[in-house]
């Protein structure tokens, strides 16, 4: 199953913990509502399925992610405690007991539904990140790397 990408600006609420790692609050890792993946960003089989042309592996695909998946809670409590990664783990990979030494720079933690809906009105996720490694922690406080992209797979299903 091909792994899709959420991005969103890391949040303006960041600290340190007493240990001196960096805290980001508050951080949109996710949104409900409509997405737009590149064609060869999804599952290929389900897509041909559904009759999305698959020639142009560039041409955007609006994918809808309803809220009732979004914030089911298994689909929340999924997230707590995943690792964060500095950028995508190479060629599409997971994180994996393999190689998180290698690829682990923190996690996220206190993954919830946002309080609020997004000027688009979707819903985010939001989750706290801990980040507990150099030069993660130097690139995000001094604002070099201020964004995220939480990375998971999904499966395509026409609607209704």
């Amino acid at each position: 199953m091909p792994i899709a990408y959420f991005a969103s600006k890391i949040s303006d609420h960041i600290g340190r913990t007493p240990e001196n790692f960096l805290i980001a609050a508050d951080v949109c890792v996710a949104r409900s509502g409509h997405q737009l993946y590149r064609a060869d960003e999804l599952p290929q089989d389900s897509a041909r399925d559904l009759g999305i042309d698959l020639n142009n592996p560039s041409a955007m695909v609006d994918v809808y992610r309803p809220p009732e998946e979004v914030f089911a809670p298994a689909a929340l409590s999924a997230l707590e405690g995943k690792p964060i990664t500095e950028g995508h783990p190479p060629d599409g990979q997971f994180v994996t007991p393999e190689n998180i030494k290698e690829l682990q720079m923190g996690h996220i933690q206190n993954v919830r539904k946002g309080s609020e809906p997004l000027g688009s009105g979707d819903w985010p996720v939001i989750g706290d990140l801990i980040i507990t490694r150099e030069p993660l922690m130097s690139k995000v406080e001094s604002g070099d790397m201020r964004e995220t992209s939480l990375g998971y797979q999904f499966a395509l299903a026409k609607d209704g």
